[in-house]
């Protein structure tokens, strides 16, 4: 996700429409694997009969981390541009990818997986 974020940031700085579609590719395959990683780590902890309520909160919670984002980035990108808009996001995805993935990391060399 922080090379998509990356790619994304560069795509758009240098207006180049191939690099914005190898963003994307590369973005959504991070966040693939980062969702279905998420999903393994938290579905065992809930019973069954709870899982629904699990899957519900998980959900809202995912809209409401990329809605809010963007809508403050397209607020963003009227008073400075879009190519600035553009560089704070995808910077702010970017750190936020390098945090999950380093406590990720962490998790897994203390779990010893």
């Amino acid at each position: 996700m922080a090379g998509g974020a990356l790619l994304l940031a560069e795509s758009t700085a240098g207006a180049s429409f191939s690099l914005f579609v190898l963003a994307t590719v590369l973005s959504a395959l991070g966040f693939g694997a980062a969702n279905a990683a998420g999903l393994r780590l938290v579905v065992p902890l809930a019973g069954e009969e709870r899982r629904g309520e699990l899957f519900s909160s998980v959900y809202v919670v995912s809209y409401l981390a990329f809605g809010v984002p963007v809508v403050a980035a397209g607020a963003l990108a009227d008073g400075v541009g879009l190519a600035a808009a553009t560089g704070v996001f995808s910077g702010a995805v970017g750190v936020a990818a390098l945090i999950g993935g380093t406590a990720q990391w962490a998790a897994s060399r203390q779990s010893g997986t």
